[in-house]
Formats: C-alpha cells, sequence, structure tokens
C-alpha cells in the first residue's frame, strides 16, 4: 500500500509546481478564454487524485480494523496487508 502512496504522493507534487509555476505564473493560463475546458477538466482530475489518496489511505485502515474487530487481529493480517 505505501508504493502506491509515494508515487501518487509525488507524482501530486510535480503536478502542484507545473500547475502554480507554468500555468498561472510564467505563461498566466488563467487569462486566456481558450484554456478554460483545460482547467476544468485539469480540476476534476486533481479533485479524483485527491480522493485516490484519501481511498489508499483512510478507508484501507478502516476496513483493516473493522476486519480486525470481526475476525480477530490473527485472522485479519492473514487477510488484510498490513
Amino acid at each position: 500500500m505505501e508504493a502506491p502512496l509515494w508515487i501518487l504522493i509525488i507524482y501530486s507534487s510535480i503536478g502542484i509546481i507545473d500547475g502554480i509555476y507554468n500555468h498561472l505564473c510564467r505563461y498566466c493560463l488563467y487569462a486566456h478564454a481558450s484554456s478554460f475546458t483545460e482547467h476544468l477538466s485539469h480540476t476534476f482530475l486533481s479533485l479524483g487524485l485527491a480522493l485516490t489518496v484519501i481511498m489508499l489511505v483512510f478507508v484501507a485502515t478502516v476496513v483493516k480494523h473493522l476486519v480486525a474487530s470481526v475476525v480477530g487481529e490473527a485472522q485479519a493480517s492473514l487477510l488484510v496487508w498490513r
């Protein structure tokens, strides 16, 4: 579970730098009407990425604890990743 999370964190960091520096500061893409659909699509993609990270971190932890409470700690370690 840690490797996908680190990949997403690195990818997000690169995207944040690209979005702030290139899109907002260097090229001022917000000033061009033709880039509206690109900004809209990037907004939805970033929301989807944030949702994916939340699912990886929080939901996986909740599922692990729920399984451990139902079947016991020993069996949960066999069923659910650590």
